[in-house]
């Protein structure tokens, strides 16, 4: 069946916001996906056979995709958030299309990784629609009052491998509640923590971001100015967020080892020696935390799947 892209950015929103992400040292999640390569370095990671914390997540959707689908009552719109999840989000769609008309969008600001997603369902003979945005707030009312218009009255919103946690919660948040609508629904992966965070637990987490395949993926997100190993080193930490103090985050830095000067955009921008970059950050919610976060911000939980062996939770919702 065909496949329709739609363009909500352009490729100068996405340079002009990269300026933006080296100037205050932060550098956006989306930009860790956005070119041929980046995209390609994520894929790698599902297919590394040394990554078990990225490829079990699988087997725990396709056991609890019947008692997701069992709340929507209705023809649906799954509107996928984020272009990383085609393998996750297949079991879901599958499920609902023996039940419901379904129709199938996807939302990301990455076409390559949206490709990669694509091909997961392309057995799946429904119209597939691509919507190339940012999550920001505007954006995604607008796209999800167009895609209501053209399809069905309500939608189904799937936000998996914590995409909602590499976000500000309050951007994030705000964006998800103001795309809603009563009868809509929304499904959110995160990652969870214990309630009680040890030393064992810490090195245990951190070591599933120290395989090579995920180092190699954060670093390319520096790749288009030419910064490399050479001019530093990744630093990863595990932390408490400066804001909200009850998350624990993953953390990714590029240290310099030495001073230097970049250009991009006919702007120049000078590192100093042992200045930092943030390259990846990722929160780890425990799950009374999550449901704080969620009910505080708009959400009301209609059913939790939570699995403590694989540090995952999804949560469906809608508003409140």
């Amino acid at each position: 069946m065909s496949i329709s892209y739609n363009h909500y950015i352009t490729s100068e929103d996405l340079d002009t916001g990269y300026l933006d992400c080296l100037q205050s040292r932060i550098i956006k999640p989306q930009y860790r996906f956005t070119g041929k390569a980046q995209a390609q370095s994520w894929v790698d990671i599902w297919d590394d056979a040394n990554s078990p914390y990225f490829n079990n997540l699988y087997t725990f959707i396709n056991q609890i995709k019947e008692d997701i689908t069992k709340h929507i009552k209705t023809d649906v719109n799954f509107i996928a958030l984020g272009g990383s999840n085609g393998v996750k989000n297949k079991p879901i769609l599958e499920e609902l299309l023996k039940k419901r008309k379904t129709t199938f969008s996807i939302i990301a600001s990455s076409k390559d990784l949206m490709n990669h997603s694509l091909e997961k369902i392309s057995d799946i003979n429904i119209p597939k629609e691509v919507f190339i945005s940012h999550f920001k707030s505007k954006n995604l009312k607008l796209l999800s009052r167009q895609i209501k218009e053209n399809h069905h009255d309500t939608n189904f919103f799937v936000m998996l491998s914590n995409t909602f946690g590499l976000h500000p919660q309050e951007t994030i948040s705000k964006s998800l509640r103001d795309a809603m609508n009563k009868n809509d629904y929304l499904l959110i992966e995160a990652h969870i923590a214990p309630d009680k965070i040890d030393p064992n637990y810490i090195e245990a987490m951190l070591n599933n971001y120290k395989n090579s395949s995920f180092k190699k993926h954060v670093l390319l997100s520096l790749s288009q100015i030419n910064i490399t190993e050479d001019d530093g080193f990744l630093e990863l930490e595990y932390s408490n967020d400066k804001f909200f103090t009850d998350l624990s985050v993953v953390s990714y830095y590029f240290r310099f080892k030495k001073s230097k000067v970049v250009k991009y955009l006919n702007e120049e921008i000078y590192f100093a020696k042992n200045e930092r970059i943030l390259l990846f950050s990722s929160n780890k919610y425990k799950v009374k935390v999550l449901r704080r976060i969620l009910n505080d911000h708009g959400f009301d939980i209609k059913e939790e799947f939570i699995n403590h062996e694989l540090g995952c939770a999804e949560i469906l919702c809608q508003l409140a």
